[in-house]
C-alpha cells in the first residue's frame, strides 16, 4: 500500500496507527478514513483473525470511522482500482477531519 500511495500520489497515511486501541493498517492523516490491507492466509482462512477483523471494524465504525477493506490480491493486481477507491473515499470524507470524542 505504501507503493501505491506513493506511486499514485495518494493523500498522507500513517503506517500501523493506532486508533481506539486498535492497530490499524493505514489512516490516511486528518480524516476519519482507515485502510485495511488483508491477505487470505492471515485474514480470509484464519476464523479467530477474521472475527476480530469484524469486531475492530464494528468498533471502529461506532465511533465515527469508515473502514475500507482492500484484499492483497486486488492491491497487487488492480491498484488502480484501490487507488480510485481510497480517492472516491477521500473525496467524501476526507474533509470531515478524524471523528471528534463521543458525547452520550
Amino acid at each position: 500500500m505504501r507503493d501505491v500511495a506513493k506511486k499514485y500520489s495518494l493523500p498522507a497515511m500513517q503506517f500501523h496507527a493506532i486508533v481506539l486501541g486498535h492497530e490499524v493498517d493505514f489512516l490516511v492523516v486528518d480524516t476519519p478514513i482507515v485502510l485495511e490491507c488483508d491477505g487470505w492466509e492471515s485474514h480470509g482462512k484464519n476464523r479467530v483473525q477474521f472475527e476480530k477483523d469484524r469486531d475492530k471494524d464494528s468498533e471502529l465504525t461506532a465511533a465515527g470511522y469508515i473502514v475500507v477493506r482492500f484484499t492483497y490480491r486486488r492491491l497487487t493486481r488492480d491498484p488502480k482500482w484501490v487507488v480510485r477507491r481510497i480517492r472516491d473515499n477521500y473525496a467524501r470524507w476526507g474533509s470531515s477531519g478524524p471523528p471528534g470524542p463521543l458525547v452520550i
